[in-house]
Formats: C-alpha cells, structure tokens, sequence
C-alpha cells in the first residue's frame, strides 16, 4: 500500500547499494530504475531523494565503465542539487567529488578544474561559518557580567 512513496523508492535504492556492493549489477540496474520510476510518481518525493538515486546509478555505471552515462547522471544530480538550498551541504560537496572524478575520467580536465575550484570555496565557506573569535565571545561575556 505504500508502493509509491519516496520511503519505497529510498529503500530500492538501499537496495540497488547492496547490489552494487555484491557486483549484482542487473539486480542494482533493476532496483534503481524502480526507485527513479517511483521517484517520479510519488507526491512526498524530494529533490533529494532523485538526487541520491542519480548519485548511486552514476556508481554503478562507473563501476561498469560507463563513463558517459556516470557524468550524465552526475551533471543531472548537480543541477538538482543547486536548486535546491543549502548547496553548501557536505552531501552537495561530495556530490561535486564525484563528477570531479568522473569528468577526468571523460578526459574532460578543464571542467574538473572548474567543479574542484568550486569545491574548494564550499569548503573554505563551510570552514568560516564554524570559526568563531575569541574577542566575539568575552565581549558577549563582559556584556551579560561574566567576564572575568
């Protein structure tokens, strides 16, 4: 009864992982289009969740060799994934490594270049939203009385 809601399509998915884990490639192929058919008709699927199921259907195809097919699925997952805020995630970043990798592997260098520099700025905004100065914090201190 719930055939056609993204719960069902994100554990064909799990599945289609284990498959792939097993080197059941027909098996995973199978589960993944599945999940992508149920993706499409489900009302509480997220971008996420096709995201995802592209990212997993580029590792099989890469595994199989199928490069072309791997930075297909990769270029679609990162046109999702930049609609959809936060794109700073660290899911979107690994996201980013991945086609980074695959377009060297399409000896596509130049625009690796390009999703790696990128990368590195997600990296270096994530990195800045955690650094917090001492100074900040004693004068929030001194103002509540508690400097010492």
């Amino acid at each position: 009864g719930r055939g056609d809601t993204s719960d069902a399509g994100a554990r064909l998915n799990g599945l289609g992982i284990l498959y792939i884990k097993e080197r059941r490639m027909a098996e995973a192929r199978q589960a993944l289009d599945d999940a992508l058919a149920i993706f499409e008709r489900a009302r509480d699927a997220t971008p996420w969740d096709r995201i995802k199921l592209l990212d997993t259907r580029a590792a099989l195809y890469a595994r199989q060799g199928m490069w072309k097919q791997a930075e297909q699925d990769l270029a679609n997952a990162v046109a999702l994934a930049a609609q959809d805020p936060p794109v700073e995630s660290a899911g979107f970043r690994f996201l980013l490594i991945d086609y980074a990798a695959v377009l060297r592997k399409n000896h596509r260098s130049r625009d690796a270049r390009a999703v790696e520099t990128r990368i590195a700025a997600l990296a270096r905004a994530s990195e800045d939203r955690w650094v917090v100065d001492a100074f900040d914090l004693t004068k929030s201190n001194a103002t509540r009385g508690d400097a010492r």
